[in-house]
């Protein structure tokens, strides 16, 4: 999941990108959940499991230049290889990454290289323009694939 992909920083610094990505399940997949560049995430309630393989560790995120993260009651679980967050970043488009309420919230598990997270007593790098509410971050892992794929309601219609 690339975002804003671009080998020049005037083309990857952006205000004008806001997605968010709420009740996936990422499953067997080696990284990009999501790999952005100068784009404003809001990255809650999401089921990360299995991330990564014996030929790539994998990462779950990749924050960019510039990318501003807001990671929020995520569940993520059963990782190969040693890398969790994977920072692209440079000392004059520093990614910005706010954490909490998930099941990693250890300062040690976010950071990466010389990146170092937005702590979560820290402001929010932007305040997403909606309400939004966060489920429990302990019922994620069986509620997020109950409910991932597609479905066919099926209705009794009477002649």
């Amino acid at each position: 999941m690339l975002v804003a992909g671009s080998d020049s920083a005037e083309n990857a610094i952006a205000e004008d990108r806001q997605i968010t990505l709420h009740h996936n399940y990422f499953h067997k997949t080696t990284q990009r959940m999501p790999r952005t560049r100068g784009t404003q995430m809001h990255i809650y309630n999401n089921y990360y499991n299995n991330i990564g393989n014996s030929q790539n560790g994998g990462s779950f995120m990749g924050p960019g230049l510039g990318a501003r993260f807001i990671v929020e009651n995520n569940f993520f679980e059963a990782k190969t290889g040693s890398r969790n967050i994977e920072w692209f970043n440079t000392p004059d488009n520093p990614a910005q990454v706010f954490y909490n309420g998930n099941n990693q919230n250890d300062p040690a598990w976010w950071g990466r290289g010389s990146s170092t997270p937005t702590r979560p007593s820290d402001p929010k790098p932007w305040e997403p323009a909606y309400e939004y509410t966060l489920d429990p971050v302990d019922l994620l892992p069986e509620s997020i694939p109950a409910a991932a794929g597609p479905t066919m309601i099926f209705m009794k219609t009477s002649h």
